[in-house]
């Protein structure tokens, strides 16, 4: 009779574990990452398949499974521990004369290019970031021109003609979103240099206006490079950007304080 009266105990206790239970999931810091956002709605989603998911604006509620539930708290913890490690990215902007011709530069080797002065430092920024966060920066100087004019006369038939100027990027600007796993660190960059001429070519409008107007035609040269690269530790990859140039990285990770989350925002920007 005792061993009946365990054994239905254990029946019903088994029973009450697969009742659905209704939780909901504040997601609120994770929306400021729309990629995070997104993976941790798939995660949830996987871990209670078969089970009642529905999304709220920053909340997700899961009507589950005791067993279910705590998968998907595994889950959802296993991905504020990732967005919480903070990624510092160390760009170098260099100039070798005959490239560098490598993929990946050991930081010493950097180092005793410049002091051998076999290359030039032009700029070397560093930004740091979450996990998964694109960041954005930009090396330039701005150039201006007249590029056109806006022509208007009085009530005396006299013509005038206003400048218009505009403004280009001289310099170089970056994309990059880091992606830590493992200790390891693969970096989405898009870096784009533009280089606009020192001399700028004008040209003499044809209009009868008293003062003869001239434009200015600034000659730009633009190149893109949009890569995955690898971030071997103690090393930058380098992105070749034709010629002399190049674009070095190099990651060093950090895990944020316990529960900081830092600032919401999509994106980190550093000029």
């Amino acid at each position: 009779m005792r061993r009946l009266g365990l054994l239905l105990c254990l029946v019903l206790s088994a029973r009450a574990g697969d009742e659905p239970l209704i939780r909901v999931y504040d997601l609120a810091d994770l929306k400021a990452y729309d990629v995070w956002f997104a993976i941790a709605m798939a995660k949830v989603k996987a871990a209670a398949k078969g089970a009642d998911v529905a999304g709220h604006g920053d909340t997700i509620v899961v009507n589950a499974p005791a067993a279910m539930q705590e998968k998907v708290a595994e889950e959802l913890g296993a991905i504020r521990k990732a967005l919480g490690i903070l990624v510092t990215m160390e760009v170098r902007f260099v100039r070798a004369e005959g490239g560098l011709g490598v993929s990946t530069l050991p930081a010493e080797k950097l180092d005793a290019l410049l002091a051998e002065r076999k290359a030039q430092l032009i700029a070397g920024p560093t930004l740091t970031c979450h996990n998964g966060q694109q960041a954005s920066l930009s090396v330039v100087r701005e150039v201006t021109c007249v590029s056109d004019f806006v022509f208007s006369s009085d009530e005396e038939g006299n013509v005038t003609g206003d400048p218009v100027v505009e403004t280009l990027p001289h310099g170089v600007s970056a994309k990059l979103r880091p992606f830590a796993a493992g200790g390891k660190v693969r970096i989405a960059a898009e870096v784009t240099m533009v280089e606009v001429g020192e001399a700028i070519p004008e040209i003499e409008l044809p209009f009868p206006v008293p003062t003869p107007v001239k434009i200015q035609v600034p000659e730009a040269r633009t190149r893109t490079v949009a890569k995955l690269v690898d971030c071997p530790a103690g090393e930058y990859a380098v992105l070749d950007l034709g010629g002399r140039d190049a674009v070095l990285i190099r990651a060093i990770l950090a895990a944020s304080a316990e529960g900081a989350m830092g600032q919401p925002g999509e994106e980190a920007a550093s000029k």
